[in-house]
């Protein structure tokens, strides 16, 4: 018996067709399966780009947190510029950062300045990933900012002056040596010595507190703690001052209590409440490694005109002692904080041509501290419930000055005579903001014009009251963030 064979016609060309179709639909796939390996490709290093970012952005916001000193008080001068780097292990991906900061009006405000201390709001990163591909993000990192100022700087001797003058010179006149520990932690009874005066010196770094004490400032994080000015009670001619431990904040021992008086003494207290007849006096005038002990006005050590061995003219940022709200009625700078608006001269002749900045007079009484530093704020008569006031000084023999903004073409604030009978007009009315609102109108003190007190520059090299000296002539610029136009904000 035959079979059939299977009829296999038409097998090959539909074996041709196949192929046929198969080569179509992969000349068609090709491109479409590129495309998407080459979006897939785009996709990653754009993921692998973005990634790169926000590590930037970490990186940055993490140095900003980190400028500290330690705790978590900031420190200005660690601030971040910018930054660079890279990320992953084989497949490095890299980012840029650049930051850029602004103050509480959104003006710019240099890296440089920032660091140096100007006041700042916010800060916007920008930050850009790169991994062939580049992805860009931005964030935005607000200060918190207290407008606390926090004291620190160094004591100097004054220099002495030209023959009849009385005043404070400076390094301009010679060599200059400040107070010095002799360390960060000095032992108790350690004695208190003049060394030549180095910039930024921690050992030479002091606090005029508001208990009238005066505090090694490095000592307050050692383990000993704060150490401070002493001598010990009763005082004696000649009795060194030496460092000891600081006594109670609130509750100062009397034996630490020291005012700056009117001759720039540091004078002494018996009982905290009243001023003694001693005060410090440099032991060698002029030598270094000298001791500082007491001398006395029955001596004529103290109260004298200035020199080098009484006078002494803290740095503005050593600080502003009991000077300012509330125990006084004396307005403190913020910027040349430890200086208080003051009529120079005496009260006899009281200076109606210009007013200065100066060491803030100090008592342990503060209704016995000097007039010519006192300022009462008076609601203005002109503008009755407007919050405008007339800021007057009383002197106890020629009666109420006011002060008064410069006519047009002057330079200088200057009093103007407004006791009872006599006319006022706008230019002797200030407006004073307090601490309320945001940090840059808090404490500003503007005149009829809008303008806002303010100290000059004190580095003139004539200076206002002889060349040397550096003490600042008031006058009146336009508002701002400045910290120098505010006044009495601790």
């Amino acid at each position: 018996m035959s079979r059939w064979l299977r009829d296999d016609r038409g097998s090959l060309p539909f074996a041709l067709l196949l192929t046929l179709v198969g080569t179509a639909l992969s000349a068609l796939l090709l491109p479409m399966v590129l495309t998407q390996l080459s979006s897939t490709r785009v996709q990653v290093q754009r993921v692998r780009a973005l990634a790169a970012a926000q590590a930037g952005l970490d990186v940055g916001l993490g140095q900003i947190r980190a400028a500290d000193d330690g705790t978590t008080t900031g420190q200005a001068s660690k601030l971040p510029c910018g930054l660079s780097g890279s990320v992953g292990g084989d497949l490095v991906s890299r980012y840029q950062v650049t930051i850029t900061y602004y103050d509480y009006t959104g003006g710019l405000v240099s890296c440089a300045a920032a660091r140096s201390g100007t006041l700042v709001d916010h800060a916007v990163l920008d930050a850009t990933g790169t991994a062939v591909a580049s992805r860009e993000l931005s964030a935005t990192y607000k200060f918190w900012v207290t407008d606390q100022n926090i004291p620190g700087g160094a004591i100097p001797v004054c220099n002495p002056p030209p023959a009849g003058a009385d005043i404070c010179f400076g390094p301009s006149t010679g060599p200059v040596l400040c107070m010095d520990a002799g360390s960060t932690a000095p032992a108790v009874t350690t004695a208190l010595r003049m060394q030549p005066c180095v910039a930024g010196a921690t050992s030479q770094s002091f606090a005029y507190t508001q208990d009238l004490t005066v505090m090694l400032v490095p000592s307050a994080s050692t383990p000993g703690g704060p150490m401070c000015l002493d001598a010990a009670e009763p005082h004696t001619l000649g009795e060194e001052v030496e460092f000891q431990k600081c006594g109670p904040a609130g509750s100062p021992l009397p034996s630490q209590v020291w005012s700056l008086n009117n001759h720039a003494n540091l004078q002494g207290s018996p009982d905290g409440k009243a001023l003694d007849d001693y005060c410090f006096n440099v032991e060698q005038p002029g030598f270094a490694t000298s001791r500082v002990v007491l001398g006395s006005g029955s001596t004529s050590t103290c109260q004298q005109r200035h020199d080098n061995r009484e006078a002494f003219q803290p740095d503005p940022s050593v600080g502003a002692g009991a000077a300012g709200p509330p125990k006084t009625n004396q307005l403190v700078n913020y910027q040349q904080f430890g200086r208080c608006l003051d009529v120079p001269g005496s009260s006899s002749k009281v200076n109606t041509s210009f007013l200065i900045v100066w060491p803030c007079k100090q008592a342990p009484d503060p209704t016995t501290i000097a007039a010519n530093e006192k300022w009462t704020p008076v609601a203005s008569p002109l503008s009755p419930g407007s919050g405008k006031v007339l800021l007057t000084m009383t002197d106890s023999k020629k009666g109420r000055y006011c002060l008064r903004t410069p006519d047009p073409g002057a330079v200088y604030v200057v009093l103007e005579d407004c006791n009872p009978g006599k006319p006022i007009g706008p230019e002797v009315e200030w407006t004073m903001t307090g601490g309320t609102g945001s940090i840059s109108d808090r404490y500003l003190i503007r005149d009829e014009h809008s303008l806002c007190l303010s100290p000059d520059d004190a580095s003139n090299s004539g200076g206002p009251q002889g060349p040397g000296v550096g003490i600042s002539r008031v006058i009146v610029v336009p508002c701002g963030p400045s910290t120098d136009l505010k006044w009495s904000g601790r």
